[in-house]
This record gives structure tokens, sequence and C-alpha cells, in this order.
């Protein structure tokens, strides 16, 4: 949920999504895969820096602000592989009560169902 807040919500950006930054390499996403899971991320994030002047303590309070008030966890699931870092449940075809976060790596696997009895 960090990630997501830090990449997607905050802007200016305080980190970068190293999965839509393209690849200056030869190889694709297609390219990079481990034990059938998607592993591509893009290496080439040296030189990023963040325009970002918000403070510590900003960040939070805004962290919290958002996934209180603004995020919709009844339809909604953090992305962060995606260029905008959200999906939909229908998207996905999960019908699950738990608020779900995407695995980066295997694309089935919603990662907040391994914090409940349910995983």
């Amino acid at each position: 949920m960090i990630l997501y807040y830090l990449t997607h919500v905050v802007s200016p950006p305080v980190l970068p999504n190293l999965q839509t930054i393209p690849n200056r390499g030869a190889l694709s996403l297609e390219d990079l895969e481990c034990e059938g899971c998607n592993i591509y991320f893009s290496r080439d994030a040296n030189g990023w820096t963040s325009m970002n002047g918000e403070s510590v303590g900003e960040l939070i309070k805004g962290f919290f602000n958002f996934f209180a008030f603004e995020w919709h966890f009844k339809n909604n699931v953090i992305s962060i592989r995606s260029p905008n870092g959200m999906l939909t449940k229908e998207a996905k075809g999960w019908t699950t009560l738990v608020p779900p976060s995407l695995s980066p790596f295997l694309l089935s696997l919603n990662l907040n169902l391994l914090l409940y009895h349910l995983g």
C-alpha cells in the first residue's frame, strides 16, 4: 500500500514505478520470466530523483488520509505493476471482502489474503 501511495498517489511521486520505466536494453516484458512469474523491472532508474518536497510527517498523514477516506476498498485492487497502479476487483474476477493487493509477480494472487485465515 505504501509503494502504491508513494508511486501513484503522491504528486510528484516519491518513488519511480520500476515496471513502467522503459528499459533501454534489448529485453522485453516477456523475456523476463522465472518459474512462470513475470519479474520484469527496469534497472534504468539510476539518476531518477524525486521532486517531491513533502516531509515524512506529511507523507504519513497523506497516506492514512488517502486510504481512510479516498480509496474504494470494495472495488479497487492495488497493482503496482500497472501504469496507473490500480485495477478493479471485477477485472480480476475477485469477490473477496479482503482489501485486495495484487502480487507484482504472481498476477492471480491477492497478497492480502495471506494476512487472513482465508489465505
